[in-house]
This record gives structure tokens, C-alpha cells and sequence, in this order.
């Protein structure tokens, strides 16, 4: 696996499906291996996280930064270079994790070990992966042309990114549609309370996820409903701007900021409706957590969301970014009644279960590198200048 940072440094979405994945494989009797950065000495250069290996080389920066920071990329690839060199003979898959600057890692560290290269997108739209990669200046486009010489097969975490990806260039013959998964959550129906009905969030705030214009959504929807409270849990550079604006709108006694929380499912628990309003997502991590909570679920029209959200059944899609639009789909789930709440819980973890339990997507993983290291060792052999 090949995530350019991870945890403890970075905890995103991306971190997180990752280590979700590998945990899993290594539980079904795979050796996984995550090949990653760290900026600090402080952090392990070699660990062990439930079974899986991690191995972090120093970059001193985020190495797909690129632009002025190219030194801590080149730093990153040397590195990158230099190990699978060592370990060539180690390894049948190399599964790069987002597809911006890891995509050419992947094909780098693939064509040295002579194996498929597995690239998961991680974004849509204008903040899709490969436009990310290619918007950056000089080295980004022979970066990428580098790396799709190599046809790596695309995984497509939402038909949004599908339709990205060909409309790309990409042969649909190497874009395969796998969804995130969850972990299935134990829990028993919160009933709401009418009198203080508690909406949330949890993720990183970071101007990506738009919760400004959540906060003004929210907002618009306290003037008509006095009875909706808002609790936003992680961190991030927003933090202070966000506490300001509820003061500013007159909203701070209904909104709380909370640092994330080492049991995040057990902290969601304590909430009725999980709302998004992100700029860009894959397939929001964040989302998937609350559906395996059983939690009804609005989020603006970002990739991911319609496989995830059935309108009516177990939430809502925000038609469009401004604030009414948000106000109104908070008081559209206001005025459901106890009853209502409830079957969609119960469509939450029922669908959970089929689409989305981890084990049921690491099903579609497995076969899929089964069939890569097939084809590859069919593939007649060539020699190292080809």
C-alpha cells in the first residue's frame, strides 16, 4: 500500500480506508505492507498497526506537495526508489492510495517490482485526482503521462468518479467501480428529542469541507426552528474562524466545537442527523460512519453521496451550495416524525451490511488482485528497456 502520509501525522479519509483495507487483508492471511512519509523524528520510521506493517521515510514535508517543496518530493522518491529496489521480489500489487502525486509512486514502485499497479481516486470534479496532478506546474504532466503509460487500473470510489475518469481518457477497461468501506456499527435506535434535535459533523476543518457555509445554513434554519442544535467535532485551521462566525450569527449557544475523540462511533452515537456540505469528497468517510451508526443523512450533491444517501429513505440531498437550500433540507429532516426517523435507521444499517460492510468490499479488492497477478504472470516476460 502506498498513502504519501498517514497516521499518527494524517488522519483523513484516505488514512483512514487504508488502514481499514489493510487490516483486513492481513486477517484473511496477506502480508501488507504501507510504504508512507513522516515529518517528524518523533514518529516511528518502522511500526505495526493491528497486524499490518508500516514503513515511513522522512520527507520533512508533505511530499506531494510539489511546486516550491519538489526537494521533499524528490527526497520521497529516491526513498520510495531505493526500497522497492531492495524488496523487487517481495511484493504482487502495488495499491496506491488517492491518485494525485501517489499515482506516480505507484507506477515507479510497480515497474521496479515488475507487478499490476492498483490506483484508488480519491476526489471529483475540480478537485479530482488526476487534475490535481497534472494542474501542478512543470513536473505535474510528465508525472502523469509517466504514470498512465503504465495503465494502472483506476478504482472509482463513486460513479462520479467514473465518469471523471473517462472523460479523462481512461479506457474503462482499467477503471473498476469499489466503494469504501465500513466497519458495521452495534447499536440500538436513539429516539430523538423534539425539543433539541442535535445535528453533526466530524472531519477536518479545512476550507474544502465548507462549513462556513454550513454555519449559515445553519443559521437560516435557527430562525425559523429554535429548537436545532449543531455539534462540529475535529480540527483543523477553520477552528477559530468557525467559532467566530457562530458568534457572529448569533447561533454560539447552539453550536459546540469539540477535538476529535478516540471513539468516534460512540461519540456520533449521541447525535440524530449527520450533515455535509463539502466542496469535494470522494466518498466521505465521515458519511459512511454515520450510515453505519444508523444516522439520517444530508450532504450537498458531492461525489459519493447518491451512492450512499436514497433520497427520502435515509436522508436528503441538498439541492445546491447556498445557505436556504441547506436551512431548508435541515427543516425538511426537523419536521420527520419519531416513526420516520426510525425506518430510516433501520434502511441505514440494512444497507450498511449489503453495499458497504468492509469485509464485503475487501471481497471485490481480493478478486481483483487475483485476476491482476494472473494477467501479469501470463504476460510474457520483457526486458528491463521496454
Amino acid at each position: 500500500m502506498i498513502s504519501c502520509e498517514f497516521l499518527p501525522e494524517t488522519f483523513g479519509g484516505a488514512e483512514q480506508q487504508c488502514m481499514r483495507q489493510s487490516a483486513e487483508l492481513v486477517r484473511r492471511g496477506h502480508r501488507v505492507v504501507i510504504m508512507t512519509s513522516r515529518k517528524q523524528w518523533s514518529v516511528p520510521a518502522h511500526d505495526t498497526i493491528d497486524g499490518v506493517e508500516v514503513r515511513r521515510f522522512m520527507t520533512f514535508r508533505a511530499p506531494d506537495l510539489l511546486g516550491r517543496h519538489l526537494a521533499f518530493s524528490l527526497i520521497w522518491i529516491a526513498q520510495v526508489v531505493r526500497f522497492c529496489i531492495r524488496y523487487r521480489r517481495d511484493f504482487d500489487v502495488v495499491h496506491c492510495h488517492q491518485g494525485k502525486f501517489g499515482i506516480f509512486i505507484g507506477a515507479l514502485a510497480a515497474r521496479i517490482m515488475g507487478v499490476p499497479q492498483i490506483v484508488k481516486m480519491g476526489n471529483s470534479g475540480n478537485f479530482f485526482d488526476l487534475k490535481s496532478l497534472q494542474r501542478k506546474k512543470i513536473v505535474g504532466p510528465c508525472f502523469l503521462r509517466y504514470a498512465l503509460r503504465r495503465k494502472p487500473v483506476c478504482v472509482a470510489i463513486s460513479s462520479m468518479i467514473v465518469r471523471d475518469l473517462v472523460r479523462f481518457g481512461v479506457p474503462e477497461s482499467h477503471i473498476e467501480l469499489i466503494v469504501n468501506g465500513v466497519i458495521p456499527v452495534r447499536s440500538e435506535f436513539k429516539r430523538p428529542n423534539p425539543a433539541a434535535l442535535e445535528f453533526f459533523w466530524h472531519g477536518r476543518f479545512e476550507a474544502i469541507k465548507n462549513l462556513t457555509l454550513m454555519l449559515d445554513g445553519f443559521a437560516t434554519a435557527c430562525a425559523s426552528n429554535t429548537n436545532l442544535y449543531l455539534t462540529l467535532i475535529g480540527h483543523g485551521s477553520l477552528q477559530d474562524t468557525l467559532i467566530a462566525q457562530a458568534e457572529r450569527r448569533g447561533i454560539a449557544d447552539r453550536v459546540r466545537v469539540l477535538p476529535p475523540s478516540k471513539d468516534i462511533l460512540k461519540e456520533i452515537s449521541r447525535y440524530d442527523v449527520f450533515i455535509n456540505t463539502s466542496h469535494a469528497e470522494g466518498l466521505s468517510n465521515s458519511m459512511l460512519e454515520a450510515m453505519a451508526c444508523g444516522k439520517i443523512m444530508i450532504s450537498t450533491p458531492v461525489s459519493g453521496a447518491t451512492e450512499v444517501i436514497d433520497e427520502g429513505k435515509n436522508g436528503y440531498i441538498i439541492p445546491d451550495y447556498t445557505d436556504q437550500a441547506i436551512a431548508d433540507t435541515i427543516l425538511q429532516v426537523a419536521r420527520l416524525s419519531s416513526e420516520e426517523m426510525e425506518a430510516m435507521y433501520h434502511y441505514n444499517k440494512k444497507k450498511t451490511l449489503e453495499k458497504f460492510d468492509i469485509v464485503k468490499v475487501m471481497d471485490q479488492y481480493e478478486a481483483l488482485y487475483h485476476r491482476l497477478i494472473h494477467n501479469c504472470e501470463a504476460q510474457p516476460a520483457t526486458s528491463p528497456t521496454q
